[in-house]
């Protein structure tokens, strides 16, 4: 027996002795002390296992996690031999479907299933307004077949129940995107259209299970992971790395479009914050490390849809140009930012304009210059009692 079979069925046997023990267990541990990561934490990082590295609320809401609220998540990829954040390099290869094989998604635990599980109306999951897989930042690998580098020609099964598969209509994914870059995350959402919301959160204090299988055209077990998740009344402020309002104005998509893991010359001013009139993502590099904030769900009034941004943010930088407070209208303090790289590099912040509140989040830009040393450089943004995520750019 392989080294590899041996892992997953190692995985498998864990997934059923904790499963029969879930209620106790995870609802004593779920996060209660992920520490910092290279994207997210506290409300952000429930260890996953094998093929799962973690589950993240969607970089695009704030209510991921909310006790009986709609399902929307993404299923983060533990992609082999790549230290930690660097999985999200689009020039890191990610996961491949196998010839004829498939991806297939389990939600256990409390989450319900509506339609099925409870009274809610029944949405199916069959199009990418329900689930994509994609690439970071938020590169979509889309069901379509056709000319652009996003199209990747697969079909999502839906059983009706609490399982969804991915399966390639000609073997395996197809398009530029999808076979260079490969598969990093998925995302699970309610219909984009409409609203509505193929399962839904258990009720706040209980546990969800997420289980990954990776198949072979056989459908048998390539590598599998799970991961659980606490459900919880409130989700306090939120910050993601974001492409919004930049690679999604591009009329024709490019294969790597991502404002982390920017290459720019020594020295070089990354202060751009709109797409050229070309509307092609790479004319415009470099931009502003990017970020989009949520308020806390308290301020969206209940309305688990409204995602409501923070307005008026601006950027008080200290005295040694690497760091800097973040603050709300009223000098409130919000969180922190903090610029790194190679000892003595000279990198500083630069000036930022305010926030836009409003719903769907607050854009925020922090403008910086790079310094004179070659290597890798991280912008980190940081709120008090909530998220925290890391821009990158890597000096050449």
């Amino acid at each position: 027996m392989n080294l590899r079979l041996t892992w997953v069925l190692l995985l498998l046997l864990l997934a059923s002795v904790v499963s029969a023990s879930w209620q106790v267990t995870f609802n004593n541990n779920v996060n209660s002390g992920c520490g910092r990561g290279s994207e997210t934490k506290p409300q952000e990082c429930p260890t996953g296992h094998g093929l799962i590295k973690t589950l993240l609320s969607a970089p695009v809401i704030n209510n991921a996690w909310i006790g009986s609220g709609p399902t929307e998540f993404v299923i983060a990829l533990r992609i082999p031999n790549v230290a930690d954040g660097m999985e999200r390099d689009p020039y890191v290869a990610g996961i491949q479907i196998p010839s004829g094989g498939a991806l297939r998604v389990r939600l256990g635990g409390t989450y319900q299933r509506n339609g099925v599980d409870n009274s809610n109306p029944f949405a199916p999951i069959s199009t990418n307004r329900e689930a994509v897989l994609g690439v970071w930042q938020a590169g979509p690998l889309r069901t379509g077949n056709g000319p652009n580098v996003d199209n990747a020609d697969y079909t999502i099964e839906d059983s009706g129940d609490h399982t969804f598969t991915f399966r390639p209509n000609s073997g395996v994914l197809q398009g530029e995107r999808a076979q260079q870059i490969g598969i990093k995350f998925i995302h699970l959402r309610p219909t984009v259209t409409t609203g509505a919301a193929p399962f839904q959160n258990g009720a706040v204090g209980t546990t969800g299970l997420v289980e990954l299988w990776l198949l072979d055209s056989n459908d048998d077990i390539v590598d599998y992971g799970f991961a659980y998740h606490k459900f919880v009344a409130t989700q306090l402020p939120q910050v993601y790395v974001t492409n919004k309002g930049i690679a999604q104005a591009a009329a024709t998509p490019e294969t790597r479009e991502s404002i982390s893991f920017q290459r720019v010359p020594a020295g070089a001013e990354l202060v751009r914050t709109t797409v050229t009139d070309s509307k092609v993502f790479s004319d415009g590099a470099p931009y502003a490390p990017r970020f989009l904030l949520f308020d806390s769900n308290v301020a969206n009034g209940g309305d688990n849809r409204a995602w409501v941004g923070i307005e008026g943010v601006t950027l008080s930088i200290a005295d040694n140009g690497y760091m800097g407070t973040l603050y709300r209208p009223g000098g409130v303090r919000l969180g922190s930012v903090e610029l790194e790289g190679p000892q003595g590099n000279g990198a500083h912040l630069l000036p930022m304009a305010a926030t836009v509140g409003g719903n769907g989040g607050s854009i925020l830009s922090i403008p910086v210059r790079a310094g004179i040393t070659s290597g890798l450089y991280k912008v980190t943004v940081s709120l008090e009692g909530g998220s925290e995520a890391t821009s990158f750019f890597t000096v050449v």
